[in-house]
């Protein structure tokens, strides 16, 4: 079963690129059919991202981090398994709600923009 997980793990990044290379293709298809200039296409590849965005990864990252700590700590504590998925998953939801508290409206103000 070992030897498997390797064969498994190149199998899995296979379908992730070219499902990605797939519907980037489709994409470009569609928008050249509707007319678009080459300077729309252009655009796709420089996304801006907002800062919003990358204060919601920050904060996922961030919570993400403690809810694995907390999840080691406790799980060694109690002498069981399981505590990790469930700790990380509250801290993750618990950032994002943060996040929503904080930046929500102003990213939404911003994407009606």
């Amino acid at each position: 079963m070992e030897e498997l997980i390797p064969i498994i793990l190149f199998i899995i990044i296979g379908f992730v690129v070219s499902f990605h290379l797939m519907t980037r293709h489709k994409e470009r298809q569609l928008l050249i059919e509707k007319g678009s200039s080459i300077e729309d296409l252009k655009m796709l590849n420089f996304k801006s991202l907002s800062p919003y965005n990358t204060a919601k990864w920050a904060f996922i990252l961030l919570f993400g981090g403690g809810g694995l700590f907390f999840g080691i700590w406790i799980s060694e504590q109690m002498r069981e398994d399981g505590y990790i998925p469930a700790s990380i998953a509250v801290f993750v939801g618990l950032g994002l709600l943060l996040w929503q508290k904080i930046y929500g409206a102003k990213a939404t103000d911003d994407e009606k923009k």
